[in-house]
């Protein structure tokens, strides 16, 4: 889809083409790279169920990038994210039930969601 098409989608209210114009924004593909405007891209996708907008505006809370760093709020959308199936989401959500980031530490939830994930061995090497 065009950068045209796709704006017009966004612009329409298609969660989908509003997730996908917040990647190009991110990765700068096909536009000028605007983390600040992948952020609010993410957030409008995410709060109306998008998946993948979900896993990337945790990523992009927990490390800070166009938007304040808030591990707690990183830590709920992975969360999100992980329970609607999102595999990577739930390694993350795994990772920080582990380590104690942006939530409290809690080893069984851990091993759940690092199961869930498909990466068990995460689990075992970082025990």
């Amino acid at each position: 889809m065009s950068l045209a098409e796709l704006e017009i989608a966004a612009n329409a209210g298609r969660v989908d083409a509003i997730s996908e114009l917040g990647q190009r924004f991110y990765f700068g593909r096909g536009v000028e790279r605007s983390v600040d405007r992948a952020a609010a891209l993410f957030k409008q996708a995410a709060a109306r169920g998008n998946i993948l907008a979900m896993h990337n505006l945790a990523v992009m809370l927990q490390h800070g990038e166009g938007m304040q760093k808030d591990e707690a709020a990183a830590f709920g959308w992975y969360l999100r994210a992980a329970e609607a199936g999102h595999a990577e989401a739930a390694r993350f959500t795994g990772l920080m039930y582990k380590l104690g980031v942006g939530t409290n530490k809690n080893p069984q939830e851990a091993r759940r969601w690092l199961e869930k994930s498909g990466s068990p061995k995460v689990y075992s090497a970082i025990a």
